[in-house]
This record gives C-alpha cells, sequence and structure tokens, in this order.
C-alpha cells in the first residue's frame, strides 16, 4: 500500500511532495486548463520517482448527463492524454463526485458506456464513493480500475478497489491522501511484468568477436537499415512494440502524431514498391505498399535497403509530400521526447551503394 495525493488547482513542488513520502500523485484532466496536469509535471515526476493517475473531471453530477456525455468526456481527455505524450495504454479514471440513488445509478453505467466506446473498458477507471463504484464493478462491469473515496460510503470499503481516497489531507490542505490497494493501479509510468529470460548461450566476447569477423559492413549497414525501417513502421501505423521504455514510447508517439497531422504518414504508408520476390499467381511481382514489404530471410535486409533508398528519391516526387517536412517532424520528436538521437540526412541519389 502505497501512499498518494490527490492534487487539483494547487501546484506544491515535487520536493514539498516528496517530503510527505508520497509515491504516486493524481492529477487531473478537465475543460479547466488552470486545474490540469501539464507536460512540465509528466516529465518531471517519474524523473523524481512518482507515479501519475489521471482523472477526468468538469463537473460533480456530470455522469448524470448519461452514454453521449461520456463519449464526449471520453473524446476530451483522450486528446488531452495524448497532447501530454502519455502512453497509448495510459488508464483515464472518470470522477462521479456525488452521491447517486435510484435509477440514477443505470445512467451512470450508461455514461461509462460511452467512455468505454471511445477508449476500451481495459483503459476505463472509475472514481466515486462505495455504492457506486460496486454498481459500475456489477457484471458487466463498465470500468476495469476504481478508485473509492470514503465520501457517501457509510464506512464500507469496496473489494474492488485499486485507490482508496481515505480521508485526511496533506501539504496545508492542498492535497487530499490516498493510498493504492493494488501493484496496478492504473498509474504512468505503467508497471511492467516480470520476464524471467533464459540466459545467452554465449557470452560477450563471442558477440564482439562475431561481429568483428563474422560481419562484413554491408551487412552492418542493411542491419541498421533493417532497424530504421521497423522503427518507421512502428511510428507510422502507431502501433508500437511491448515493452519499450517510457522515454521511447513518448518519442514514437509525438513522430507518430506530428507525421499523420502533417499527412506524411499516409503518403509514406501508401507509396507502392514492385517486390519480385512475392509473385502473384501468374508469376509477375507485385506493387505493394512501401511499408507492408514481406519478403524472405535471405533478402529481407537488401530489400529493406532498396525500399528506403526508393523511398527517399521518390516520396517527394511522386507524393507531392515535402520531404523536408519528414525530418523536422523527426528532428521536433527527438526534441520533445529527450531522447538524445543524432540525425544526418543523406541525399540517396549521392549516397554510396548500400550506405
Amino acid at each position: 500500500m502505497a501512499l498518494g495525493l490527490d492534487i487539483a488547482w494547487d501546484r506544491p513542488s515535487t520536493n514539498d511532495i516528496l517530503a510527505t513520502g508520497a509515491h504516486f500523485v493524481a492529477r487531473y484532466l478537465s475543460p479547466d486548463s488552470s486545474k490540469n496536469l501539464n507536460s512540465t509535471e509528466v516529465r518531471d515526476y517519474p524523473a523524481n520517482g512518482l507515479s501519475i493517475v489521471v482523472v477526468w473531471e468538469s463537473t460533480a453530477g456530470r455522469m448524470l448527463a448519461g452514454y453521449s456525455a461520456g463519449v464526449s468526456d471520453a473524446q476530451a481527455a483522450e486528446a488531452q492524454r495524448r497532447s501530454l505524450g502519455l502512453p497509448n495504454d495510459m488508464v483515464i479514471y472518470f470522477a462521479c463526485d456525488t452521491d447517486v440513488s435510484g435509477s440514477q445509478y443505470h445512467t451512470v453505467n450508461e455514461y461509462m458506456r460511452g467512455v468505454n466506446s471511445v477508449i476500451g473498458l481495459n483503459r476505463t477507471g472509475f472514481y466515486g464513493g462505495y455504492y457506486e463504484v460496486e454498481n459500475v464493478a456489477a457484471a458487466p462491469a463498465t470500468a476495469s480500475y476504481f478508485w473509492q473515496t470514503t465520501a457517501w460510503s457509510n464506512g464500507h470499503w469496496s473489494a474492488h478497489a485499486n485507490i482508496r481516497q481515505d480521508g485526511g489531507t496533506l501539504l496545508g490542505g492542498a492535497a487530499d491522501v490516498d493510498h493504492s490497494m493494488t501493484d496496478d493501479f492504473g498509474q504512468y509510468p505503467r508497471p511492467q511484468a516480470a520476464v524471467e529470460e533464459d540466459p545467452l548461450p554465449f557470452s560477450e566476447d563471442d558477440i564482439r568477436r562475431f561481429i568483428r569477423e563474422e560481419c562484413s559492413g554491408q551487412q552492418v549497414r542493411d542491419m541498421h537499415a533493417y532497424a530504421v525501417f521497423w522503427f518507421l513502421t512502428a511510428a507510422l501505423s502507431g502501433n508500437f512494440p511491448s515493452g519499450l521504455d517510457a522515454d521511447w514510447q513518448t518519442f514514437m508517439q509525438i513522430t507518430h502524431d506530428k507525421l499523420s497531422a502533417d499527412g506524411v504518414a499516409a503518403a509514406v504508408w501508401n507509396y507502392g514498391l514492385t517486390n519480385p520476390f512475392n509473385p502473384d499467381s501468374n508469376g509477375q511481382p507485385q506493387v505493394q505498399p512501401a511499408l507492408d514489404f514481406q519478403v524472405d530471410q535471405d533478402h529481407k535486409f537488401n530489400m529493406t535497403k532498396a525500399a528506403l533508398d526508393a523511398l527517399a528519391a521518390q516520396l517527394g516526387q511522386v507524393h507531392g509530400v515535402d520531404t523536408a517536412t519528414v525530418v523536422a517532424a523527426v528532428q521536433d520528436a527527438i526534441a520533445k521526447a529527450s531522447v538524445h538521437v543524432d540525425v544526418t540526412v543523406q541525399n540517396s541519389a549521392t549516397a554510396p551503394k548500400g550506405a
């Protein structure tokens, strides 16, 4: 059980928060920007060992507006989540900050179903009193995470609660006291399941010897090209691999959002290349989208390099996309994500073969 603080409009320093012994901070997404979590906090809290929980709240009784209100609020919360660079699997709590009764329980569930339709059940959290939590958790549940307040609870605590707001304040009344009840309570950075790795069948010296003696310059360049190709595929599609650390998640998300907004993603994704290793039923090479190339293992790296060369040479001419936009987008993403990467732009027409 870890101590957390629920903070709205006040802005205590990170040092003041740490001095309370807190391990996480719950902050707001809402129509009121003066109340909301900001990008500085998203950067600074985890850097100092503090997890972040986010909750959407506009008005205390907003859930009583039903399904359409849930859809609208989830769309707004998701837009704010993306603007902060929080990951795609981030849990968002939605607050029912009032007591309800009778048919209102059904209306609350309708609101939550509206939320589910936008961000999915697995990312939906619910904040409320004991009876409200029990209602939303009852099959079929409309949330996967639960944050219970002591208010309107008559001394009861739900076994479903991942977080308890169990009364009391700290920081001169600026923060409500909470406690996490489970390891995963919807926090960022998201908890990583422990993976037991098999020991490598060779030593570090073996790897170095292989690279030095077995890998030619062409092989190394081809493998590097394939790594770049993999990154482009993930960043342009938005389908990021699991297990990335927070910096890389942020970097790839910002890259994806920027490229999508500028129309570059669709142009790159749909650019057609002739694939001689995947003939049609008549034995003729097929034209496939560049970033959907599937080739056999023997030709993978060389075909990847060819695909990258073709994209670099013809993207602007064929699709009218300013390639400088691509470069600027990647550089901008790198700067925002605080990932230190050197970007060298080389004209493929003058680059040495295999570079």
